[in-house]
């Protein structure tokens, strides 16, 4: 896919913009990464080369206006303000400008998808960002931050617990195009497998859990914590390589292959 000079323009900007964004968990490298599985998801349903490029802008402004609580529906609030924000990039049209945001406005729940580029935002955020090994890292460090809000006063293993099962609803298969229903089981058994090791209070998850936890109420950097994490015994190594490749990009091809097979 091309860089267009109203991506590049739009990236570079985006990069500061998030640089300092209230959660840790919402920064460049969330947005950047669900940018990048967005356009995977276009190219994986048929779209053109330019529904990729408005499927990344779509990416990289989805979480434009993103406090820690959800008091107001982020994903609306991010749409009107990437519609003002787009109004002065003349090589997006009226009609693409729309679509972009309504990927934004659409990338919390399911809807009637209308297009690639419509689904794809939330496809990308909920089965990349919000599953697999790599949401077992981001699920403890995000109740972390909540520690000072909605999960304030929960003993750090069940604040990890609560959020679960609040977001169990983003687990549900049935949410998700058929299409994608192999890569959701796929992704979702490390998050049941994890989330039963932490109900029994296994060891190795309970650890992990603590320790993201901690570093997610200490508002650290969430790109530094994944980096400097030190596995502890086979399972911690199992996970960490898992999220490792993810966030490196190079999960995308095993990706296709448990598609493949369906």
């Amino acid at each position: 896919m091309e860089f267009t000079p109203g991506m590049r323009e739009l990236t570079e900007r985006c990069k500061l913009l998030y640089s300092d964004a209230e959660s840790v968990i919402h920064r460049w490298g969330h947005i950047m990464r669900t940018a990048r599985g967005a356009v995977w998801f276009v190219n994986l349903s048929g779209g053109s080369e330019r529904d990729q490029q408005l499927a990344y802008v779509a990416g990289i402004l989805h979480d434009g206006v993103r406090p820690v609580t959800e008091e107001t529906c982020h994903a609306h609030a991010s749409a009107e303000w990437a519609l003002i924000l787009l109004e002065a990039y003349s090589e997006f049209s009226d009609e693409e400008t729309q679509s972009i945001c309504q990927a934004i406005q659409d990338h919390r729940m399911p809807a009637v998808w209308k297009s690639p580029v419509h689904q794809s935002v939330f496809l990308s955020d909920k089965i990349l960002e919000h599953m697999g090994a790599y949401l077992d890292f981001r699920a403890p460090v995000w109740a972390g931050e909540l520690s000072h809000t909605d999960l304030h006063g929960l003993e750090p293993v069940e604040a990890v617990i609560c959020y679960y099962r609040n977001a169990s609803r983003k687990f549900c298969a049935g949410n998700f195009p058929d299409f994608v229903h192999d890569l959701v089981e796929y992704q979702t058994h490390w998050n049941r497998v994890f989330l039963d090791a932490l109900t029994t209070h296994e060891p190795w998850a309970v650890d992990m859990a603590e320790y993201l936890f901690s570093a997610g109420s200490k508002k650290k950097d969430f790109d530094w914590i994944l980096a400097s994490f030190s596995p502890h015994g086979p399972q911690q190594e199992k996970w960490s390589s898992e999220m490792n490749a993810y966030i490196t990009g190079k999960k995308f091809r095993h990706f296709q292959e448990v598609l493949s097979s369906s």
